[in-house]
């Protein structure tokens, strides 16, 4: 039974699709159903069935997909078992965009003068796909923005973000000292997707003062480059922005009396199996750099450079 076969298994199970996993898997669709229908004969069943487009487990396939995931995930702890001999372990990390964004350019870096010989491999989703991610083995460590009720999963508090006002660098705003929701009034607004209360904060917007988004993207950098053209303004977490704000390219500020002011980024584990010693030398390194963090600061603070102003 061929690794290719089960993982491609494994992916359409999760996509609900040839076309996502193909995708996924940087392959072609031919190519996955290709490798579907080999595991199939192997196996003397239909593993899935085709319902208008989308695609569900047979029977067969519901029974054979916990094996599937146990079998995925014992030859990558081998593999990896047997790469760690030679301090070149691999860790897998799933992470939603913002809490990427925000939290693993330092990690990462400080990673590599740790184990200069290890490798890094980042795959994005929702919080609930970087869930799926780990539940089938895709992934050894996650970051999430919604505190997830898993059985199998383990989640812990990172860090708390600040929500605040991007604004073009010479926009009227930028220079005020204290803005409320009411200032808002009248400006054009481009929603970023930034998970965990977006979707509450954008119905307070509407519902409290009126305003609807001109613009709405899934993710924070379209959003930032628009905001520094000049077309509009719009809410982000600050640690997801702070590179931006440090090239200058928007400027940030508190906005009083919002109904979000904050969203947490947590830490996502697997509650069985051991750790490869690699991926232990990351978690350890998260753990170690927020918890120095907390102590330093009781809460973090941004540097001088991307403090915003209230």
């Amino acid at each position: 039974m061929e690794l290719q076969n089960l993982e491609a298994f494994l992916q359409v199970a999760r996509e609900r699709s040839f076309t996502r996993a193909a995708a996924a898997l940087f392959l072609t669709q031919p190519s996955v159903t290709a490798r579907i229908q080999a595991l199939e004969q192997e196996i003397g069943r239909p593993l899935f069935e085709r319902r208008g487009r989308t695609v569900r487990l047979t029977e067969a396939g519901e029974a054979f997909l916990p094996y599937a995931q146990r079998a995925l995930q014992l030859i990558q702890e081998g593999a990896s078992a047997a790469r760690e001999t030679e301090g070149r372990g691999t860790v897998l990390v799933g992470a939603t965009v913002s809490a990427a964004t925000a939290i693993l350019p330092d990690l990462l870096e400080a990673f590599r003068r740790e184990r200069p010989g290890a490798r890094v491999v980042v795959r994005y989703g929702h919080s609930n796909e970087v869930v799926e991610m780990l539940r089938d083995g895709l992934a050894d460590v996650g970051f999430v923005v919604r505190p997830l009720h898993e059985p199998l999963i383990a989640v812990e508090p990172l860090v708390a973000d600040d929500i605040v006002l991007l604004t073009p660098p010479r926009h009227p705003l930028s220079r005020r000292r204290r803005i409320t929701p009411r200032d808002l009034v009248g400006q054009t607004l481009i929603s970023m997707q930034w998970g965990e209360g977006f979707e509450e904060f954008e119905r307070w917007m509407q519902e409290e003062l009126g305003l609807r988004s001109a613009i709405e993207v899934d993710g924070i950098p379209l959003g930032v480059i628009l905001i520094a053209r000049g077309m509009g303004v719009g809410f982000a977490p600050h640690r997801s922005v702070a590179a931006y704000v440090r090239a200058g390219m928007v400027r940030v500020r508190v906005v009083r009396d919002l109904p979000t002011a904050q969203r947490e980024v947590f830490l996502a584990l697997r509650r069985v199996g051991r750790l490869p010693a690699t991926v232990q030398a990351f978690v350890e390194l998260v753990r170690r750099q927020f918890r120095r963090e907390a102590a330093s600061a009781g809460s973090p603070k941004p540097d001088a450079r991307t403090r915003p102003a209230g």
